[in-house]
């Protein structure tokens, strides 16, 4: 693995062991075992580098919904399968997810690279679906699509919450398999779609 590689993972697992309040550069270069010098040579700022390191991340998170469909039988399978993956992600890495969704939550900003990775899945699944689902209302498609997302992320950020009022401990890889299979279904099937 090059320095620059290596910086950026060493980043990303010191937001994920400390959030993004604790991150230093200092802390970047000991978890990366190079000096701060190396760790501003190559990046120039703190910032940039944490950017690079949250980019990788998001990387990692978003598929494309048109490769997930053409590589399953269902559009359901597809969905299902990349919602399990950013439950899971969002589950075992919760201080990264909170750093992708702190300008939204903190700053009521909504340009984060998160928030455009986001509204670039969505609309590549409304298109994928209004091309799968003839007939089916715009207006309609994005409501649905609307009330799914949200009621997933409610459980991936506040998965706590959740126990509290359901008893459902989110944190057992079958209750999260339930959770979004009955989600897809609920809201993606050839039935609500039509």
């Amino acid at each position: 693995m090059d320095i620059k590689e290596n910086i950026i993972n060493s980043t990303i697992e010191v937001i994920e062991a400390e959030g993004m309040n604790k991150v230093t550069t200092r802390k970047i270069a000991a978890k990366a075992g190079v000096n701060v010098a190396a760790v501003n040579y190559y990046f120039g700022s703190q910032k940039k580098l944490i950017q690079l390191a949250l980019d990788k991340t998001l990387d990692n998170a978003f598929k494309d919904p048109i490769e997930e469909f053409n590589a399953k039988s269902t559009l359901e399978e597809a969905l299902t399968k990349i919602l399990l993956e950013w439950f899971d992600g969002s589950l075992n890495y919760p201080n990264i997810t909170k750093a992708h969704f702190f300008e939204p939550f903190v700053n009521n900003n909504y340009k984060s690279a998160a928030v455009k990775r986001l509204n670039l899945f969505f609309t590549k699944l409304h298109k994928l679906i209004i091309d799968n689902y003839p007939g089916i209302e715009n207006k309609q498609l994005k409501l649905t699509l609307t009330q799914l997302f949200g009621a997933l992320f409610n459980v991936i950020l506040f998965p706590g919450l959740m126990k509290i009022y359901s008893g459902v401990d989110y944190y057992i890889e079958e209750n999260r398999k339930e959770f979004v299979i009955s989600l897809v279904n609920k809201f993606i099937s050839k039935n609500r779609l039509k």
